[in-house]
């Protein structure tokens, strides 16, 4: 049987492949009280079934706040919920087709700066972009990133007269999504999926020094070995702690997202992501390091012992061997050119070409404690004040990064892996959490300083209704300095929003539904309702009743979808059915009927997101 409300269907999200029950033992939920129902009832069981009404859009007002306010290109789609995979329920996409008999250009041009490389095919705003994904600008030598912001970033300098730029990942049919947006080299040409068919772009060119570099997300290591992320070095960019167990003194990110880390101990980890949803593993026989950097591939690595010494790994699982150059560094970092960049004790930078050739001193490289190197080639140092400098060249000055300290340690990464989780809110507007696959796995508390009465995602961003029954949209769960208020939204206490009708409701403390333009406007006739759920024009509600109602549209009539009472929040399960709280707390999944989810006590909402 088709699950209850088959919207929104969502997969767990795929991590990168390198490495209490509440005793209740059946659904008991308490009836509801005697309350007149918002209208008739309606006779057929529509909640199982799927339903996708054709109604025309509701919104006069023109675009959203939030896109306004982040300059969110509408073309640019959402990010997908999964990255595809062996053990992913995504679908995965069909081999491509080269629709012409060209060759494909599969020299290996091996340019020496960012401008011998061509462009990315052009923006085309027919196309969906998703969250990772590329385009180059029409009349400008400029390849742009989609950031997991949501907002087109610049990646690089390009030549629109050389071939094209092959897009970074490689089709693989164990592997690539057949998500809509998705982009592959295949066979010497690039192409996107459109439809769920893939369009051939042409032919296209592997730029070896750049195939991998767009834009960086930094990790930062403070001086207590916690970890803090920031999504850029630009000026007002600041460190934000995300919950992890992971103490480190150094870490490298591998190209399937993955990381290698080493800890405290001068062991090395292999970590599939490092927030709290994910878990680390020691490597056997990998001690004693105290920093690392990792080849191109991530298949070899070079680290430096507690001797001060520069030791080769040629597997992660392998053994280190010490190379035969004297000199002592504390800190070892591999550039673009292939050679390796040390920081010698006394701060000064020092590079070498081979693991025998000498050591040579860096003008203009003093002082700093550790290095790191940006996928576009920028060095990144930590200064003896803890904060962050950047040159440019190997030889150009240092610059300061401003609000940029206290950190011991940094690494450029591509973004962190992500996850899909069950997302519950607590009476005292607290967030727990529980992986997607695990949902009657024990709740974790998430350490955020985010209090929340109703949350759902919007285009890798939160959309958030606060205690105080106003809105912000947040760029993450874990601290509230990354969110921002939208004027003009208070006061409502449940929060919907359909993308396809570009529809925004909320539900005020009146019970009645307000829809938001740039500020609430009464829905006439609207019923009253707790809490409300929409997708597709079509709205579903929580009467005062506690019994659930569906409308086709604004103006449409509630009616009832008997045998679901009663529920006092409604929101869709990671699995893709409904799912309800009870009035005893506990979420309840309505798969042909309300089914008690075991260990799901107490929350008075959640949410289905993905988090980092």
């Amino acid at each position: 049987m088709v699950g209850l409300l088959a919207l929104l269907a969502v997969s767990n999200s795929v991590c990168a492949s390198f490495w209490n029950s509440d005793g209740t033992n059946a659904a008991k939920i308490v009836a509801a009280p005697e309350a007149p129902a918002p209208v008739q009832a309606l006779k057929e069981p529509i909640f199982d079934v799927p339903i996708n009404p054709t109604v025309a859009s509701v919104n006069a007002g023109g675009p959203l706040p939030w896109d306004v306010f982040l300059q969110k290109p509408k073309s640019s789609g959402r990010m997908p919920q999964t990255e595809g995979g062996a053990n992913s329920n995504t679908l995965l996409a069909p081999e491509p087709k080269v629709s012409n008999d060209s060759k494909p250009a599969f020299a290996e041009a091996a340019a020496s700066s960012s401008t011998n490389m061509g462009c990315y095919p052009v923006y085309n705003n027919g196309y969906t972009y998703i969250y990772n994904t590329y385009a180059s600008i029409t009349g400008s030598n400029e390849n742009i990133w989609l950031a997991s912001s949501g907002v087109w970033e610049a990646d690089s300098i390009c030549d629109s007269s050389l071939a094209p730029k092959c897009y970074f990942d490689a089709y693989d049919s164990s592997k690539t999504s057949g998500i809509d947006g998705t982009q592959v080299n295949y066979v010497g040409h690039n192409f996107i999926l459109f439809k769920g068919v893939w369009q051939d772009l042409g032919v296209c060119t592997v730029y070896t020094n750049s195939a991998m570099y767009q834009n960086d997300n930094f990790v930062g290591i403070a001086p207590d070995f916690t970890l803090w992320k920031r999504e850029s070095l630009y000026n007002g960019d600041i460190w934000q702690p995300f919950p992890s167990s992971v103490r480190a003194l150094d870490m490298v990110q591998l190209p399937d997202l993955s990381f290698v880390v080493i800890g405290t101990d001068y062991q090395l980890y292999a970590c599939p992501g490092l927030s709290m949803w994910f878990q680390c593993t020691l490597v056997p026989n990998s001690g004693s390091v105290k920093s690392i950097d990792a080849s191109p591939d991530g298949t070899k690595f070079i680290g430096v012992g507690l001797d001060n010494l520069v030791y080769l790994r040629l597997s992660l699982y392998g053994s280190w061997s010490r190379i035969q150059t004297a000199g002592s560094v504390v800190d070892i970092t591999l550039l673009l050119d292939g050679s390796a960049l040390g920081t010698a004790p006394d701060g000064t930078l020092w590079t070498i070409k081979s693991p025998t050739a000498p050591w040579i001193k860096v003008p203009n490289g003093c002082c700093v404690i550790s290095t790191s190197l940006t996928r576009t080639g920028t060095i990144i140092g930590v200064g003896p004040d803890k904060k962050l400098y950047q040159k440019v060249t190997v030889q150009a000055p240092w610059v300061l990064v401003p609000d940029s300290g206290s950190v011991i340690s940094v690494s450029s990464i591509k973004s962190l892996p992500q996850v899909n989780i069950l997302l519950g809110i607590a009476a005292d507007n607290s967030l727990w959490g529980k992986r997607a696959e695990s949902l009657t796995g024990p709740w974790q508390q998430i350490p955020s300083t985010v209090k929340a009465i109703d949350i759902i995602e919007y285009k890798n961003l939160f959309i958030i209704v606060a205690p105080d029954y106003t809105l912000m949209v947040c760029n993450t769960l874990y601290d509230i300095h990354g969110c921002q208020q939208l004027p003009n939204s208070g006061s409502v206490k449940s929060f919907g929003y359909d993308e396809t009708t570009d529809t925004a409701l909320g539900v005020g403390l009146d019970n009645q539904l307000y829809k938001y333009g740039q500020k609430w406007s009464l829905v006439p006739n609207s019923g009253y309702v707790i809490d409300i759920e929409i997708h597709s024009g079509t709205i579903y509600g929580i009467g005062t009743d506690y019994n659930v109602y569906a409308k086709a549209g604004l103006t449409a009539p509630w009616k009832l979808i008997p045998n679901y009472c009663c529920i006092s929040r409604l929101a869709i399960l990671p699995n893709g059915h409904a799912g309800g709280v009870g009035l005893d707390n506990a979420i309840y999944d309505a798969n042909g009927k309300w089914n008690l989810i075991a260990n799901s006590k107490s929350v008075v909402n959640f949410a289905n997101v993905t988090v980092f």
